[in-house]
Formats: structure tokens, C-alpha cells, sequence
């Protein structure tokens, strides 16, 4: 458990958003004039989960995304195992986060994701080495999921959750947000055509940059959705160089989109070590309470430096509606979104800084400070760790 003083950020709400490098030339990003209000975000704490900690015959690992019961305080965890190293699944768990640090965090139970009859998901490798040959539609239905980030429907109470799909060589199977109670798919929500993959390389979703993100807003009433990259028509992915424009998209609970905003994702910090991986994208977006006002969490990796995790605060009354717009790289007069810096991670006294994937509000704090639980994903590697980290929102008199 780690506990580090108070680290101040300032959190302008509606406020000018600083440089945003696009794919040809920096822009200024400015979000609507509004009333200045400003945070201190300081850590709570890091929790490292035991390496194997064994829950219902499976191995925790891989969290990618987290929620919290309205009523019980519960929470649940859902990992990213691909049905390669157990089923695909998701975790309940008690976790006391008090003023000075996480006090316990106890996984309750495992439960497994499945198809709506009951049928497990197929490992990955099955799904490359046998390709489906049947409709798309089955395909996606009973193909092997990667799961990302799950959310507990406030009407109904039950889960709703993404799979990114798959999508290499002759083996397509869509991303998709699905309904599930205890586990078992009743049906998925039909975001439509934007959100899919297709086989001539000219538009919709890349693989493993799909919806990584998302939120119900206004009670239940709307969903928001974050791709994590940028579409293909919508131009390259960041580099050191330049950042991307990525689609941030409020949807009616069928699926169908509403409204639609740019949002502008940094350069990658640091170039990688030779020709090595490097990446940046949306891993979770939480909206903060207000209308229109989410908290938005950017995770950068550069092979030979590790990671960067950055938080930024994004206010959508008002902005630009692209959701008309078939390519933000080729039309003319995109406004993206502004976003104001919450919390640079590494900057908050976390050492070392692993794979920040998933974020929820958790209990109102002493004095009315708001704590926010997020969970790392150790990525099932020897050299991460599994971590619950806990940080507090306070409102600054600055």
C-alpha cells in the first residue's frame, strides 16, 4: 500500500485545453467559456493483488474494467483473458478505500462470461486456427471475445459489457456491447456500422482500438462510448510526432447514436527503442456527475520507457457534432473537443507506473472529498502486477 501527500492539479471546468497535435499541424483545442472550478487530486493508495491469487479455479489478471454497485458498494472486475488462460469472465470484490489508503481489497467471486445459451466463449488461438465460415452475424455471436470494460446498468441492474473482437488473417469476428445477467448474453446493443471492422481497409474500427470505454449517462437513459483509437478513415495512429482524433459518441440504450465529438489524443511521450511497440489511446471514461462532464483516462506505452497515464477533464455542451462527418482527417473545420489535464500518474507518486485500464467513483469521502478507484491490468506477464490504486478528488479553493 502506498499513501503520498496532497498533489494539487488544476481542473477547469469548460476551460481552454492547451495544444493538440493533429495529423498534419498543432491546434489550439478550446472548449466553451464556463465557470472555473478547480481540484486537487491527491493518491489515495496502490494495492498489489498477489501474483496467481487463485478466485473460483481462475487466476485474477488481465482487469480491464471496473464498476460499483449503486445500492451494495459491490464491485466487479472484468478481465481480458481472451478464454486463453481461464474463461472469459468478470470478478466481484469488497474494496474499503478510507482518507489514508485502501484498506482491503477481498475478490468474493469469479463469474463466467458466456453465450446466450450457456456456451462457453472459444479460446483466441481457436478462432485463428479455425476460421468461422458462417454468416457474420454468427460469427460475431459465437466467436472468441476480448473482453474490455463493463458497466452495471442502473434500470436493470444488470451487466453490460464490450468484447474489441478479433480481426487478423481470415478471422473477423466484430466488437460488440453485450447485456448479461450472471454472466450468460441475452443480447447485444447494435451501435451500428461505424462500429465495425471491415475487410478493405477503408473505414470503421482497427483492431485492438475499438470501444475499450464506456458509461451510462443521465440515469441509464444514454450510453457514451470512447473509441480508443482513431477510426481508419479518421486518420493514423498518434505518434511521437502527432496525436489522432478519435470519436467520443452518446448513444440511445438501443445503440443508435445520438450526438458524436472529436476528441484529441496526445502525441506518444517518447519514441520507442528502436523499431519497438508503441501506442496511446482511451482506456475509460467516467462521467464526473454534470451533464456533458466526463473524466476521460489517456494510456500511453513507448517500448524502453514504460508507460504514461494521463486524466483529463472534457466538457461536450456545446461542442461540435461530427457524427455527419465520414472522415475527420478529410473534412475541413473539425473542432475537437477541449480537455483540461486532471492528473498526470506519474506525477502522483505511483513507482513504478503500470497499465491503467479502468476507472469508477467510489465512496464520498471525510469533508466531501470523492475517491476514484481504478485497476491495472498486469497484461498475464511476469513483469506487471495487478494493482487496485485509489485516489481522491477534492474541490481547491485556488
Amino acid at each position: 500500500m502506498t499513501n503520498t501527500t496532497l498533489r494539487s492539479y488544476r481542473f477547469t471546468r469548460g476551460s481552454v485545453a492547451g495544444l493538440a497535435a493533429l495529423t498534419l499541424a498543432a491546434v489550439t483545442v478550446a472548449g466553451a467559456p464556463a465557470a472555473a472550478e478547480s481540484f486537487d487530486v491527491r493518491l489515495i493508495g496502490v494495492h498489489d493483488v498477489p501474483a496467481g491469487l487463485a478466485v473460483d479455479g481462475t487466476v485474477v489478471g488481465g482487469l480491464s474494467g471496473i464498476d460499483r454497485h449503486p445500492v451494495t458498494g459491490e464491485y466487479l472486475m472484468i478481465s481480458d483473458d481472451r478464454s486463453t488462460i481461464g474463461p472469459a469472465r468478470y470478478y466481484a470484490a469488497d474494496i474499503e478505500v478510507s482518507a489514508t489508503g485502501i484498506d482491503s481489497v477481498d475478490f468474493t467471486s469469479a463469474t463466467e462470461l458466456t453465450q446466450s445459451d450457456g456456451t462457453p466463449y472459444p479460446p483466441y488461438r481457436e478462432s485463428l486456427e479455425n476460421p468461422c465460415t458462417d454468416a457474420q452475424e454468427v460469427c460475431d455471436r459465437t466467436g472468441s471475445v476480448d473482453p474490455e470494460e463493463l458497466r452495471i446498468d442502473p434500470h436493470t441492474r444488470q451487466v453490460w459489457w464490450t468484447t474489441e473482437g478479433a480481426f487478423s488473417g481470415r478471422t473477423l469476428i466484430n466488437p460488440a456491447m453485450r447485456v448479461a445477467v450472471h454472466g450468460r448474453s441475452l443480447h447485444e446493443v447494435n451501435l451500428g456500422p461505424d462500429f465495425r471492422f471491415y475487410r478493405d481497409g477503408q473505414r470503421g474500427l482497427r483492431p485492438n482500438f475499438t470501444i475499450e470505454a464506456f458509461e451510462f449517462i443521465n440515469g441509464g437513459a444514454r450510453v457514451v462510448t470512447a473509441v480508443e483509437g482513431p477510426m481508419v478513415q479518421d486518420g493514423p495512429l498518434p505518434t511521437p510526432d502527432q496525436g489522432a482524433l478519435t470519436r467520443v459518441t452518446e448513444h440511445a440504450r438501443s445503440g443508435r447514436t445520438l450526438v458524436q465529438y472529436a476528441y484529441p489524443l496526445d502525441p506518444i511521450f517518447a519514441p520507442p527503442t528502436g523499431q519497438g511497440f508503441m501506442d496511446n489511446g482511451i482506456t475509460a471514461i467516467l462521467s464526473t456527475g454534470e451533464p456533458g462532464h466526463y473524466l476521460v483516462l489517456e494510456r500511453a506505452f513507448s517500448e524502453g520507457h514504460g508507460y504514461s497515464v494521463r486524466m483529463y477533464h472534457i466538457d461536450t455542451n456545446g461542442a461540435q457534432d461530427v457524427s455527419g462527418i465520414p472522415s475527420l482527417a478529410e473534412a475541413p473545420g473539425v473542432q475537437p473537443l477541449g480537455k483540461t489535464l486532471v492528473a498526470d500518474f506519474g506525477e502522483l507518486g505511483i513507482d513504478p507506473l503500470y497499465n491503467v485500464e479502468g476507472m469508477v467513483w467510489g465512496p464520498e469521502l471525510p469533508g466531501g472529498e470523492r475517491s476514484l478507484v481504478l485497476v491495472v491490468d498486469d497484461n498475464f506477464s511476469a513483469e506487471e502486477r495487478t494493482q487496485v490504486l485509489a485516489l481522491g478528488l477534492s474541490e481547491s479553493a485556488a
